[in-house]
Formats: C-alpha cells, structure tokens, sequence
C-alpha cells in the first residue's frame, strides 16, 4: 500500500492506492498481455494450463503460477522463454521449458534484486544435449534463485560478471549438464544445493571469479567433476561440501589460487579425490581452516581413503600426510552429516532355473543410522525389511528387485538389480515319455496304414485276374 499526496490550495487529501491482482486467463487472455496492463508492484496470477509464449517482465511484477506442476510456460524453441529487466520483478510456480537452440529459460540482463522461486527450470527438453542456461544471469546483481528444480540445461544457473547472488536449495539434475557456471562473477553464495547425475557441479572460471562463498552442497554420481576450477580463479571458499561417487571430485588447471576447502567430506571418487591438471595447479590453495577465523573446530577434510592414524585422540589424523596429497589436517570422521546414497544392489545368483533361491547385499554410503530398508522382489510376495534378505523365486520370469534404504532424517535413496529366472529341467522331465508316446503311436499308425494299402492293393491284384480269367 502506498500513500499518495496530491496537493492543493485548500489542503492535502491521501489518497490510498493498492498493488492489484491480474488473473491469466481471467482478466486477460496471455500472460504478456497482463504484464503490460499491470502496474509496478502489480501480481499477475497465472491459472494452470500450457501458455504457448515468451514473455518480457519489463515491470517490478509478480508473477506467480498456479504450481509448476501444472502452469507450464513453454517456448516451443522461439526464443529465451522469460527475458527480466526490471529490478525487483519475481517469478514462481510455473515450469518454464522450450528456448531456442542455446538459448536459456529465464534470462536476467542488467537488473538486480529478482527473484526465482520454486519452478522446475528446462532450457531445452528435446536435445540429448542441452545447450542453454535454466537461469542465465548477466551483469545482473542481488537475485535470489532458491527451491527451484534444474533439468535438461548445458548450464542450471550460469552467472557472467554478476556479484552478490544467492543460488540456494535447488536441485540440478536428468541432464543439466553443469549444475552452476561463475564467470568472472565474485561474492556469490551457492547454499545448500543438490548436483546429480549431470557431468560436473560447478565450474569457477577466469580471474576475476573471486571471495565466492560454496557450502552445504552434495555434489553425487557426477560423469566428469564435482568441482572445476579453471584459468585461475582466487579467494574462493568451499566448506562442508559433500562429494559422492563422482569421477573426480575436484579438478584444478591453470593455476589456481588462495581457494580454501575445509570441512568437506570425500567419498568413493571413480579416479581421485583432487586432480591437478598441471605441475603447479593448485599449489596455493588451502585445504583446512587454520588461517581462518571464527571459522568454528581446526581441521581439514574427511576422506574415506585415508589410511593414517588420529595419535593424540583430537579427530585428526597425525601421519601419512598429506591426505590425497593436499590436506595436512585430515578428519577421521565426517565433519556434516553424510546424506543416504545406494551406491548398488546385487543378488547371488542373479539367474538360473526355478525354484531359486537368492541372497542381496545393498551398498549404502551415508552416516546418519540406523537406515531402515523395504525390499520388492515384484514376484507379487510381501516386502521384507531386513538388511540383507534371501528370497525363494518359484515361477519363472525376470524380475526387477527394488529396495529403499530410509536413514534416520527420513531420507530415502533406492536401487534395483534383476533377477532371471527359468523353467527348471526337473519340471520337463515327462517330456521325453511323452515324445517317445507320440513317436511310438506314429509308429503304430503307420504301420497300420502300410498294412491297409498291402492289403487292398493284394485285393484289386486279385481283381484283376478274375476279370481277365472271365473274359
């Protein structure tokens, strides 16, 4: 609400003016056609159905859908989807999919304080590589991205000469291939977010990327990296990152600098933990706490392999450093909880005839116990919750065994292996009786009929003779 003065000679009326509400497709028929009606501070409510169109937030508006599950904003591959160029203009509730050919879903250029709230956010959805942004932030300062759900981009969030963002509780993944991009961007926070399954988390590059602030992020199952640092980027920091089951965990090239890590835990990397490109990378980066203050207990990282021992009892480890080359602080236990991930599923046999009789083992990387389990064996039997189960397979058939590992926050992550089956030799065994009955009764059936024909052609020989004897 805001009081406006109109004056006069007599004296001075207030006169109460409200930020309205536009409804799509209530009041007007698309959604740019209500943000050109709409005043500054105006909400556009957008009711759930499929807008074909591209829209520009020229205004300070809300935009707000109906939920992104059902109010989809979609491109059709014309052009960026959402262009904002108004300062304090905010988005939320919409899926927002179909721009061009690398082109990006919402595109901010040179405005500040946007906000980008709870979308499910997708460049390109029909590529098998994506090569746009979900969020492409350039030159454009103080936005909040926060609650959002990345899929199929080249880039979730890419930030170009941009400061001051907060990109926090987002999850990027199903072929976002690079969770968040900083180019020569510096004083961002990336909070709390989750990069699954694309090909690297987050990539720092160029000198002027600096004082960028990453922390509480779990980095799982990334093809390439979880982290790239690359043409010297300084003064960044990492701390209480969780990386897990990705190719390498971090990679550094060109000559790294001043960037600390602390407090982050490693686990299970396909290659290494810390790769250095070149003789050099690296060489000035910071791996525990010890120069920082305020920074909360002393100490480096956890890494699960990490063979040295903790001698004076203080959590860290005293020999066989550095750990994985860098961290002369190791930590002999997490320093953040360790979030539930099914690193696989196998089953002894995994095939042979029925009935069979097999036994499970689930991998299960986390550290927050005791992890519950719930087994299907898809054979229409009960579930079973025991950790390692065994389980009688009668019928034959392939079987697709699922299981959910729950740890003690209420997360839950699964896994599945297959299981063939076939029909046992036993269950065949009166086959060869029966074979043998239908060839014997042939048999029988053929001589019968040699017989016949012997018979009837003896028969018409005599036949023949009577006749010529008659004649």
């Amino acid at each position: 609400m805001v009081l406006v003065f109109l004056g006069s000679t007599a004296a001075h009326v207030a006169v109460t003016v409200h930020a309205g509400t536009i409804n799509v497709p209530g009041d007007y028929p698309t959604i740019q056609a209500a943000i050109n009606a709409a005043n500054p501070g105006d909400t556009v409510l957008v009711a759930a159905r499929t807008y074909h169109e591209l829209v520009s937030l020229n205004k300070t508006v809300h935009l707000v859908g109906s939920s992104s599950q059902t109010t989809i904003l979609d491109g059709q591959g014309t052009g960026t989807v959402v262009t904002v160029t108004a300062t304090a203009a905010s988005i939320s509730g919409f899926t927002i999919q179909g721009a061009d050919q690398g082109g990006n879903a919402v595109g901010l250029v040179h405005v500040n304080n946007v906000s980008i709230t709870d979308n499910t956010i997708s460049s390109d959805i029909a590529s098998s590589r994506p090569s746009g942004a979900g969020v492409d932030l350039y030159r454009s300062n103080f936005t909040l991205v926060d609650r959002n759900l990345f899929t199929h981009n080249l880039y979730g969030v890419n930030m170009t000469r941009s400061s001051n963002n907060r990109i926090s509780n987002n999850r990027m993944v199903d072929s976002t291939l690079v969770g968040v991009e900083v180019v020569d961007s510096n004083r961002n926070l990336v909070f709390q977010n989750r990069f699954e399954n694309g090909e690297e988390g987050i990539d720092l590059t160029g000198s002027l990327t600096g004082l960028n602030n990453f922390t509480r992020n779990v980095f799982r199952g990334l093809s390439l990296m979880g982290v790239f640092l690359v043409d010297r980027p300084s003064g960044n920091m990492f701390v209480e990152n969780t990386f897990e089951l990705d190719h390498w965990s971090v990679n550094e090239q060109n000559v790294t600098v001043g960037n600390t890590f602390y407090h982050n835990s490693f686990l299970r990397s396909g290659l290494r933990h810390v790769n250095h490109v070149f003789p050099g990378d690296g060489m000035l980066d910071v791996w525990d706490n010890r120069s920082i203050a305020g920074s909360g207990p002393k100490g480096g990282n956890y890494w699960d392999d990490y063979a040295g021992v903790d001698s004076d009892g203080d959590g860290i480890g005293n020999t066989n450093l550095p750990a994985d080359g860098v961290d002369s602080l190791p930590l002999m236990v997490p320093f953040v909880p360790v979030p539930i991930a099914v690193v696989g599923v196998t089953a002894s046999p995994m095939s042979g005839s029925s009935p069979l009789t097999v036994s499970f083992q689930v991998d299960v990387l986390g550290s927050l116990k005791p992890f519950g389990y719930a087994w299907n064996f898809s054979d229409g039997s009960a579930l079973d919750f025991s950790s390692s189960p065994t389980h009688v397979f009668s019928s034959p058939g392939n079987y697709n065994v699922l299981v959910s590992v729950k740890d003690s926050s209420g997360s839950v992550d699964s896994g599945s292996v297959v299981v063939n089956v076939v029909q046992s030799s036993s269950s065949l065994g009166y086959l060869p009786y029966l074979v043998a009955l239908v060839v014997g009764l042939g048999l029988v059936g053929l001589l019968y009929y040699r017989r016949r024909r012997r018979k009837r052609q003896r028969e018409e020989e005599k036949e023949g003779v009577e006749r010529k004897r008659r004649s």
